[in-house]
């Protein structure tokens, strides 16, 4: 019976050696520093979706390309992806130069890395503009934003929407 319980006393050993070793490397990678603070973050971002708004409603194209990173990317509902300060600008302007155009962005969750350097905003939207035979169309759907925190400030380094079905089609 002794050597019986010797031959398993040094793979157990090691075993147990193997799971301390992994739980003491387990801590490895992840960010040293203080917590997180989350209410902080996500105050920021709706301080964030209301500027967007701001710029919006002012029809600042200049403003509303200041929120994004120089290399981000918009994806947007039935159109070609847009890539670089440049091209979001030329996005922008022609949008902001639509007849009676007008978009609200309201955000319903964060989702806060846990670095808390980026957040996805996941919201709705309500565009509306005139037809062309002075109507107004509206467009209401959601949106996924991932921000980036850059020098102090957040940008958005991806951005993308889609509508939401018309009443009575589709849920």
């Amino acid at each position: 019976m002794r050597a019986r319980d010797a031959r398993w006393r040094v793979p157990a050993a090691l075993v147990v050696l193997a799971i301390v070793a992994f739980a003491g490397c387990a801590g490895l990678g992840k960010p040293a520093g203080p917590p997180v603070d989350e209410a902080a973050i996500a105050a920021a971002v709706d301080s964030f979706i209301a500027a967007h708004n701001a710029a919006i409603a002012a029809r600042d194209t200049d403003g509303v390309v200041a929120l994004y990173t120089d290399d981000a990317s918009v994806l947007p509902a039935g159109g070609p992806r847009v890539d670089g300060a440049e091209a979001i600008r030329g996005l922008w302007r022609s949008s902001l130069s639509l007849p009676g155009m007008g978009m609200t962005l309201a955000s319903h969750r964060k989702i806060v890395s846990e670095r808390g350097d980026m957040v996805a905003d996941v919201g709705t939207y309500d565009f509306h503009m005139l037809g062309s035979r002075g109507d107004t169309l509206r467009d209401v759907g959601k949106y996924v934003t991932v921000m980036q925190k850059v020098d102090g400030r957040w940008k958005m380094v991806v951005d993308t929407w889609n509508s939401d079905p018309p009443p009575g089609r589709g849920k």
